[in-house]
């Protein structure tokens, strides 16, 4: 992969860039791969900002520099903003819904709407456009992995005015349709936002099982160095976190390295953890919770054996299970009419209601031989997992009767005495 980038990135200095008519120059920003490289409009003159983004976040429009700005957006995004917000602007606008033709309908929910993100900013005579993937939002302009092409043109055929003059004919201006916002304004708490934990998962966290006569300790083990510098460059609040087999057991990650939970059963250990961030993002306080998992020590010997022993308690579990396990075309319509709740009302194919037969009534031998002729490797570990639970006496009634014509049966046709 790192090849191919490179050869990628080697090719790509190589290529003669056209430039759209009207522009004389052009620039790239990658944007959130060095968090030390400048502002995407650092050092551009910006006497008046046209702003086209379908998610804009108040926090980053008021770091917008220019006077008189003009934005365009979803109307679902102004709703957003406070009347305060929209103040700022000298024109607001979004996208007329009697825009979308009827084809646009069709696509409607996945390509219809607003969707491109673009700054021109008057500056001079001369004007720049900014195009790519990043929206108006604190995120995307100052942390996220966003790409921009800067283009360098004259005011009169590139600017502002240009791009909105409504010369009679369709253009954009004809599209847009102006926002005025209502004292109403009641604000809309923030989607939870998953895009740190990709990053977040970078830092080295290990489990490791301490382990008593009576009782087991889990210690989750972090770099405290790793998640002080991720709390900078993402300006965390605060992250919690706990193993999932214990919700209400959350604790706050601080620079100790070291978080334990315990006392614990040997059914709670786990490798996986839940997390949940609270990242400052502007004005915004984001939430994003995710599971990660951790790698897993110290294991007790009997950990696999006492969680199968919980859950497949039972010999009508044991049989439920068992039927999963054969997965066969009679196995799902035996399955099907069986459950594991004393009583439970199922519906038949026809819709007719039907009692779950009792568990001797199952053909377990028919199903059994059918497996054994038709996948040796699926019968293999079905009878792994019979000697497995007849040592726990969990076998349901009748499997012990018979495991022996099975095991006749299978060394026969398979020449294996085994």
């Amino acid at each position: 992969m790192i090849e191919k980038i490179a050869l990628f990135a080697d090719e790509l200095r190589r290529v003669n860039f056209v430039l759209p008519s009207d522009f004389s120059e052009y620039s790239f920003h990658p944007l959130g791969i060095n968090r030390k490289s400048a502002p995407l409009f650092a050092g551009a003159r910006v006497d008046r900002m046209l702003i086209i983004s379908p998610f804009v976040r108040a926090q980053a429009l008021r770091q917008l520099p220019g006077k008189d700005n003009i934005l365009v957006s979803r109307a679902d995004s102004l709703a957003q903003l406070s009347v305060n917000d929209i103040a700022q602007f000298s024109k607001t606008y979004f996208l007329n819904p009697a825009a979308s033709s009827e084809q646009d309908e069709a696509l409607r929910g996945s390509l219809s709407g607003l969707h491109a993100k673009v700054y021109i900013a008057d500056a001079g005579w001369d004007a720049n456009v900014w195009l790519g993937s990043a929206n108006a939002t604190s995120a995307a302009l100052s942390s996220n992995v966003e790409f921009m092409v800067q283009l360098k043109g004259k005011k009169s055929t590139s600017g502002i005015d240009a791009i909105l003059r409504d010369d009679g004919l369709i253009s954009f201006a004809t599209l847009l349709q102006e926002y005025e916002p209502t004292d109403d304004f009641v604000p809309v708490p923030p989607p939870e936002d998953d895009r740190f934990r990709f990053t977040f998962a970078k830092i080295q966290f290990a489990a490791i099982v301490i382990s008593s006569d009576t009782s087991h300790e889990l210690r989750l083990q972090y770099s405290a160095i790793q998640l002080d510098q991720w709390r900078d460059e993402n300006n965390l609040h605060s992250v919690s976190c706990w193993p999932v087999t214990i919700p209400n057991c959350q604790k706050v990650l601080d620079d100790s390295g070291e978080l334990c939970f315990g006392p614990l059963s040997v059914h709670e250990l786990t490798g996986l953890f839940a997390f949940r961030l609270k990242v400052n993002d502007g004005d915004d306080l984001i939430t994003s919770e995710f599971v990660l998992k951790c790698q897993l020590s110290g294991i007790p010997l009997n950990r696999n054996i006492a969680i199968v022993e919980q859950v497949l308690n039972s010999p009508e579990k044991v049989l439920q299970y068992l039927l999963f396990l054969l997965k066969g075309s009679a196995a799902r319509v035996t399955a099907s009419a069986w459950a594991l709740d004393e009583g439970k009302v199922l519906l038949g194919s026809e819709g007719d209601r039907a009692i779950r037969p009792p568990i001797e009534n199952i053909p377990m031998l028919e199903l059994l031989l059918r497996t054994l002729v038709a996948d040796r490797q699926k019968f293999d570990t079905v009878r792994r997992f019979l000697s497995e639970f007849e040592k726990l006496n969990l076998l349901p009634p009748g499997l012990l009767q018979i495991q022996d014509a099975l095991m006749a049966a299978y060394a026969e046709l398979y020449n294996d005495p085994n």
